[in-house]
């Protein structure tokens, strides 16, 4: 009887070691950016000073899932987070205006790749700039 006990005991322990926790939700760590927008004129040209994405979509990417996980929303700041991650590698990605097509609503993703070392990580990623493709030249104007 003791012997199946042990055994048993064993048998647990080796499964719960086996059992290494994958990236996504679960832990203490985190992921935070901050998104700004930047319009292009019709002429492909910056038109005005870029400012914080308000509202705007971030994905992440648990793992080498290449699928989005889960997503959030900047703020009226451009900032986002994404908390309670587990250790592991993450993408984020974001899509912005394709500014080099003259197709009707084309997009391109932009992606960041960051790794978390720890369960406590608090991690910042680079600020992603995002293109808006506009019909008027903001601050020229003639009269």
């Amino acid at each position: 009887m003791n012997l199946n006990r042990i055994v048993c005991f064993v048998c647990l322990i080796a499964l719960l070691s086996a059992c290494t926790p994958e990236e996504g939700k679960g832990g203490l760590a985190s992921i935070q950016g901050v998104i700004m927008t930047q319009n292009i004129n019709s002429l492909f040209e910056k038109s005005g000073e870029a400012f914080p994405a308000t509202d705007g979509d971030v994905f992440i990417s648990y793992g080498n899932s290449g699928i989005a996980d889960d997503k959030t929303s900047t703020g009226s700041n451009g900032k986002f987070m994404f908390a309670n991650l587990t250790k592991g590698d993450y993408t984020l990605s974001v899509y912005s205006d394709d500014t080099t097509s003259n197709a009707k609503n084309p997009k391109v993703c932009f992606t960041r790749a960051i790794s978390l070392d720890n369960k406590k990580t608090e991690a910042s990623v680079d600020t992603f700039v995002i293109y808006k493709r506009v019909d008027f030249d903001e601050g020229n104007g003639s009269v």
